[in-house]
Formats: C-alpha cells, sequence, structure tokens
C-alpha cells in the first residue's frame, strides 16, 4: 500500500487556518461570547471544529432574533452550505441553528497493490498472478461548525459536554445535563422539551 499527499503550498500554509480566521472574527464582533471550541485533528493540517457560541449581552430566547444574530457572524469568510437556521417545530421541538464553513488541505491517495497466489494441494505455490492496482483518493479538509446557543450558560455546558464526549469520559446523561442547562439558566424562557441541543448524542 502507497500514500501519496498533495498539499497546498508551503507558502499558502504559513497563512491562519479557517478555525483560526473564524475565532479571530468572532472574538472582534463584540457582542458574541465563544464558550469553547472542539478540534478533532485528522492528520496532514485537516482537522474538524466545532465552536460554540451565544450573545455577549442578553439572552436571545426567540426564533427570529437568534436567526438574525445567527446572519451577524463571521460575514467576511464564505459559507460552504447553506446555513442551519433556528426553528421550532410543530411539536414544540427546538431545533438550534448553525453555520457551516470547509477549507481544501490537499488529498491523500492511498494505492493498494496485490496479487492472487494458486496453491495445490500441499499449499505449495503453483503460480502467482499480479491484481490490479486500487488507488482510493480522499480530500483532506478543514470543516468548522459554529453552534449558536441562546446564552452563555447553555453554551458553555454544551461545550464541556461535547469536549467530554470527545477527549474524557462523559459525565451525566443528556437528559441530567440538559435539566442543569436550564436549572442554571433563569433567564431562558423556553421548557426541556423544546430544547433539541444539537451535536449532543
Amino acid at each position: 500500500m502507497v500514500e501519496k499527499l498533495a498539499l497546498k503550498d508551503k507558502q499558502s500554509e504559513k497563512n491562519k487556518s479557517i478555525a483560526d480566521r473564524i475565532l479571530g472574527e468572532l472574538r472582534a464582533a463584540g457582542n458574541v461570547h465563544i464558550a469553547g471550541e472542539v478540534r478533532q485533528d485528522r492528520g496532514y493540517g485537516a482537522y474538524y471544529s466545532t465552536v460554540f457560541v451565544a450573545p455577549s449581552e442578553r439572552p436571545i430566547t426567540d426564533v427570529a432574533g437568534l436567526n438574525l444574530f445567527r446572519t451577524t457572524l463571521v460575514p467576511d469568510i464564505k459559507r460552504s452550505v447553506e446555513d442551519v437556521q433556528t426553528i421550532i417545530y410543530p411539536n414544540g421541538d427546538m431545533k438550534l441553528g448553525k453555520l457551516f464553513f470547509v477549507e481544501q488541505v490537499g488529498k491523500k491517495e492511498t494505492t493498494t497493490h496485490g496479487r492472487t497466489i494458486i496453491l495445490d494441494t500441499k499449499g505449495s505455490i503453483v503460480s502467482t498472478e499480479p491484481i490490479d492496482s486500487k488507488t482510493d483518493e480522499e480530500p483532506l479538509k478543514r470543516e468548522v461548525d459554529i453552534l449558536i446557543y441562546p446564552n452563555s450558560t447553555i453554551a458553555k455546558k454544551a461545550f464541556e459536554y461535547e469536549h467530554e464526549r470527545i477527549f474524557g469520559p462523559k459525565v451525566g446523561s443528556r437528559a441530567e445535563i440538559t435539566d442543569r442547562y436550564l436549572h442554571e439558566t433563569t433567564k431562558f424562557e423556553l421548557t426541556r422539551e423544546q430544547i433539541k441541543l444539537p451535536n449532543l448524542k
């Protein structure tokens, strides 16, 4: 098996990666609370990053307000796909919005070589035949999700939960943690049944 990498030129690698540019813009915005970032390394400069944010001044508990807040985030960096809006379903469940960005780093090509071996009844090799090589191509990407929460308390707890889920032991069940979010967020008006926290399992 042979691996071949095709990465960006070294000059472009000196620039900040997309997650670092996004974090810089969020910090400069002034109205955004960054609860944390969970970044999973995928090798060769690629990674998957999840950034947890909320309004920094006061909670936003209505759908229109959260969607308006979402549209103001990192305006100078192009989204890779359509934004996910905050919506409330007919049964009262709430799905929180997010932004998604992708930066191509390069690609990895893996070529597998092999052969067919023919044996006799005693296990001796009679002949061998080469098998056509197979090449698989895998894009190397930096992907960033910005998950948008109504206030800093919920964003912080969601970040802590996801960080522990990826890098350490999980503390408490999803239901217990969701209850803590609401217990510690007295100004947040929605009930537990109306909250669906993105990216929590």
